[in-house]
């Protein structure tokens, strides 16, 4: 390559570098003047506080997610009440600590939080994916200060077990590359909270969750990145997939699940309208005779 081709492929990459930051710039102010930072014991924790009204909402995120992924769906749950979603240490915003990143310590830091932030249970607790077994967990702990429950696709604690014992030894090797804590994708605590995965569900495995507290359980129909390519398998697997989350509601008096076909994993970005609207609904909000 000789030093013209050099010097042209520079100044175009400057030239995109610039126009991205003129692009998305404005994104990102927006983004970090809509958050604030609070201080817990063992980091700096980046919060984002929506809206007015009870109960008061809190969102958990995902395995190496951040709150910035659920940004439609606070929105959306913010028009009807006060809505709260955060970053856990070394994750998003938030300052990183030397802590396990087991649901002990994330229940401690969501305690800290919410009494540094001085909000009073109790709490709606919507978890997506591992969200879900902290928001169990949390229940399992402190079942007085929980109004109530949101599961979103919660991967269950046996469903890795279920893939090993079920799936031919070829089909495992796309879980297993993704399991895997050398995964290139995964660093920093990203890789932390994948490699205490396990050890999370043995602390939720068993566990039931109060009777009196209301559950919605949202369950991805198309999770095809957890189910097998072949056409009768994904549907076996999708069939294993819905009823093991269904089991959540196993002696709950009120409890309800909803699985749609259309939606991914990640369904807070494909309808996060209609799983605010049923939220909304099933747990009264806005009607203040109910809280």
């Amino acid at each position: 390559m000789n030093s013209r081709v050099v010097v042209f492929v520079g100044i175009v990459l400057v030239l995109l570098a610039l126009i991205s930051y003129f692009l998305f710039r404005p994104v990102l102010i927006n983004l970090l003047k809509d958050q604030t930072s609070v201080s817990i014991s063992s980091a700096n924790i980046s919060v984002r506080d929506h809206g007015v009204g009870k109960p008061v909402v809190v969102i958990i995120h995902s395995m190496g997610g951040r709150k910035d992924n659920y940004l439609k769906l606070q929105k959306a749950l913010s028009a009807h009440t006060r809505v709260i979603s955060y970053d856990r240490p070394g994750l998003g915003y938030s300052s990183e600590n030397t802590e396990a990143r087991t649901l002990d310590v994330i229940e401690k830091d969501l305690n800290e939080l919410l009494a540094s932030m001085q909000v009073p249970p109790p709490y709606l607790l919507v978890g997506h994916s591992l969200g879900g077994h902290v928001i169990r967990y949390y229940a399992d702990r402190h079942p007085d200060s929980v109004a109530g429950l949101v599961f979103l696709d919660t991967l269950h604690e046996d469903w890795n077990q279920y893939v090993k014992d079920s799936w031919s030894a070829k089909d495992q090797e796309r879980p297993q590359k993704f399991w895997d804590v050398n995964n290139p994708r995964f660093t920093g605590v990203r890789r932390e909270e994948k490699s205490a995965f396990e050890e999370n569900s043995d602390m939720v495995r068993g566990l039931k969750i109060p009777k009196d507290i209301p559950v919605l359980i949202f369950t991805s129909g198309n999770s095809f990145n957890h189910f097998r390519r072949d056409e009768q398998l994904f549907e076996v697997d999708r069939k294993k997939w819905v009823d093991m989350q269904a089991s959540l509601l196993d002696g709950v008096v009120n409890g309800k699940q909803i699985v749609d076909p259309d939606m991914t994993h990640w369904l807070q970005e494909d309808k996060p309208d209609y799983i605010s609207d049923e939220i909304v609904k099933f747990f009264s909000i806005g009607d203040a005779s109910k809280h």
